[in-house]
């Protein structure tokens, strides 16, 4: 595998028609021969995840998802309205403790995907499966691990047929990038203004952080981008989110590259703004304690505890 950190040539890599997604599908297929276990289910599902395909498939499945989407998307933003008010309320105020992950961040997502598969008339399940499914894509899951996440699968694709594949993917794809991107966002912020009030602080119109910090991609015809000469069966790693670039740089790569841009993009900016608009009318001050990265994440940046303090 080799690895690109050059922006232009990232970015060109990641967009292009020679390159293919990786097909993490193909890895069960792997996992099934040498293990002789049914990864059908699995398979089924990551065969089905825009950030895995490719082509028409591609295309199909992400104009499924866009028409999915409209329909939970302001269902979302009200829920997350919500669960911000009634954050603001219990948690924005003196003395109190809390950690950005475990009490804001995965909570909201939580909130939002309640709602998702109330107006999508899918069962609850899909809710705790959004949370567990993107251990499938981590070289670091055990097998026993990953044969769990399989059998539940199994069993609500047998209850609701393959269908439903498309609403527990409209989640799975973002509660990782949206989770640790806010969260890390709120730590990196307070933490650059500790000890100020909320609300004397640069709060930027974006989030600053995201988990997806590398895109993978095959190359499946022989190719020359930007002097650079790539041959078929390339492996190659584009990072779209390396210290070394500029913060306008990483901006433009915050959400994905060309057919592969983040379908979740809009609901993510409009989730920021509420949770911008929140702290900033905080006249408290806050600290932030050591941010704390979570082991094994892999393929996701994910912090683990992002303390905060509310002095006064």
């Amino acid at each position: 595998m080799r690895v690109i950190y050059d922006y232009e040539l990232s970015r060109a890599i990641a967009a292009s028609r020679s390159f293919s997604a990786y097909p993490m599908a193909d890895r069960y297929r792997e996992l099934a021969t040498r293990f002789g276990h049914d990864f059908g289910p699995s398979i089924a599902l990551l065969e089905r995840l825009p950030a895995f395909m490719d082509g028409d498939a591609h295309r199909a499945m992400r104009e499924a998802m866009a028409r999915a989407f409209a329909a939970i998307r302001q269902p979302q933003f009200a829920a997350a309205k919500t669960f911000l008010a009634e954050f603001g309320a219990a948690r924005l105020r003196r003395g109190s403790r809390f950690d950005l992950m475990d009490d804001f961040a995965v909570p909201l997502f939580q909130r939002m995907s309640e709602v998702a598969v109330s107006v999508r008339q899918v069962p609850d399940i899909v809710v705790t499966l959004t949370t567990d499914v993107p251990l499938l894509f981590s070289p670091f899951t055990a097998l026993k691990t990953r044969l769990a996440i399989n059998e539940r699968l199994a069993a609500l694709i047998a209850e609701q047929g393959e269908d439903v594949i498309c609403d527990l993917g409209l989640l799975v794809l973002g509660v990782r990038p949206l989770t640790g991107g806010l969260a890390r966002s709120i730590h990196a912020i307070i933490s650059d203004h500790d000890g100020n009030l909320l609300s004397a602080m640069a709060w930027p119109s974006h989030l600053i952080f995201s988990p997806v910090t590398y895109v993978d991609r095959i190359c499946h015809e022989a190719v020359t981008l930007h002097g650079e000469d790539f041959a078929v069966g390339d492996y190659l790693r584009c990072e779209i989110q390396p210290a070394e670039w500029s913060p306008e740089q990483r901006q433009v790569t915050m959400f994905g590259v060309g057919a592969h841009l983040c379908l979740g993009r809009p609901i993510s900016e409009q989730i920021w703004t509420l949770c911008v608009t929140l702290f900033a009318a905080q006249d408290l001050c806050a600290t932030a304690g050591p941010l704390t990265m979570q082991q094994g994440s892999d393929p996701f940046a994910m912090p683990a505890h992002c303390p905060i303090a509310i002095e006064g």
